[in-house]
């Protein structure tokens, strides 16, 4: 029954977002919180896409499905993802991704090979195709994404 009920959701929720009829205000009021981070499969992007994303300004958002703290914010990242002003991106976790303790000396990379996170969950602001913020940490977070 709870499978019926997820693909009843995910089949409303795909309705709503690719309907041209249906305007985005509703589609932001309806998004219930049983979805999944596997239901943005079409925002998630590779370690090696990070910088390959054709938009002037992005977020780019690594998360773990073990991460306590990132199934903590889950639906409200979601949310911004379907609906918030800057375009969001997933990176889920894979032995690609460089973890690093100074992740001030990442303001400004543009490749991959000056780029690392703290852990998950983080948050990167890419502008022009550099880095200009490197966010860890889900109440930190949470407030960009509030703001």
């Amino acid at each position: 029954m709870a499978r019926l009920l997820r693909g009843l959701v995910r089949f409303t929720l795909s309705f709503f977002l690719f309907s041209d009829s249906v305007p985005i205000s509703e589609v932001c009021s309806y998004v219930p919180n049983s979805l999944s981070y596997e239901d943005m499969s079409n925002k998630f992007i590779s370690w090696h896409g990070i910088f390959g994303i054709e938009l002037e300004e992005y977020y780019v958002y690594f998360y773990s499905p073990y991460c306590g703290h990132c199934q903590t914010i889950k639906d409200k990242v979601i949310q911004y993802a379907l609906c918030g002003a800057i375009q969001l991106f997933f990176v889920s976790p894979s032995n690609e991704v460089l973890l690093g303790m100074n992740i001030e000396l990442t303001i400004g990379a543009s490749s991959i090979e000056a780029l690392w996170i703290l852990g998950y969950p983080s948050l990167l602001k890419i502008k022009e195709s550099t880095v200009a913020m490197n966010i860890p940490g889900a109440t930190t977070i949470i407030e960009l994404l509030s703001t």
